[in-house]
């Protein structure tokens, strides 16, 4: 017994030994699919292709250089700014326009300060022995940028002021707003008084009544002419002549 055990055991390895190196066969039997060959490879676990080198595997890829685009850039330059078209010439036959600058001069006679007249004569309603010694002709003519050159606001006086400015004295009929209207004094009436006739400013024309501003009684008060009796207003009596300033 114990000698059959140890020919089996000599035999086991030389069996083994026959089957690696064995030559490859197909075999005839129809259920074999077994085939065995000293050249068996294994691609799939090695990685290697049939004839690779297995000594280049290890080397790494050279990295592919991108390829260059046709196009220059992505980006457009920007555009430059057109330059602003020179004005057109006119033809020589054709005379160039002419700029006609405004006439200041004509603006300036055109003024009209009825409105800061009548404000600057309204402002001084109540004030009271003001224009004892002073002339209410001369302080409406001066800030209003109307007293005549060389003349004193202080002393100015009606009789001599309606000398000077002859061309502008209209008959008292015609009165409107902004007027300096002469009128028969009832008294006390500032230093710019004289041979009875004072000076005011015209605020109202209203049908046959006129109304103005003046210091009369030593009091700067509304008057009115061409009424019998008014409860706003001092009544005055008679009239002389207006003056238009504008």
């Amino acid at each position: 017994m114990s000698n059959r055990l140890a020919v089996l055991a000599l035999s086991i390895p030389v069996v083994f030994w026959g089957c690696v190196t064995a030559p490859t066969y197909k075999s005839h039997d129809p259920y074999s699919v077994v085939s065995v060959s000293s050249s068996f490879e294994l691609p799939a676990l090695t990685g290697l292709k049939k004839g690779e080198d297995p000594s280049e595997v290890d080397k790494p890829s050279k990295p592919k250089k991108p390829k260059k685009s046709k196009k220059t850039g992505d980006t457009k330059k920007p555009s430059e700014p057109k330059k602003p078209s020179e004005p057109k010439k006119p033809a020589p036959d054709q005379p160039e326009p002419k700029v006609v600058s405004p006439d200041t001069t004509a603006a300036a006679s055109t003024y009209d300060g009825t409105a800061e007249i009548i404000k600057s004569a309204t402002r001084l309603l109540g004030i009271v022995k003001s224009f004892d010694e002073r002339s209410f002709l001369g302080h409406i003519l001066i800030i209003n940028d109307q007293l005549p050159k060389g003349q004193s606001s202080v002393s100015l006086a009606v009789i001599p002021y309606k000398q000077l400015v002859a061309s502008k004295v209209m008959p008292s009929s015609s009165a409107k707003p902004g007027d300096i209207i002469l009128f028969n004094c009832p008294g006390q009436c500032g230093l710019g008084s004289e041979n009875g006739i004072a000076a005011g400013v015209v605020t109202e024309v209203s049908g046959n009544k006129i109304y103005f501003i003046s210091y009369v009684k030593q009091e700067v008060r509304q008057c009115v002419y061409g009424a019998k009796t008014d409860k706003t207003a001092l009544v005055i009596k008679g009239l002389d002549s207006v003056i238009r300033l504008w």
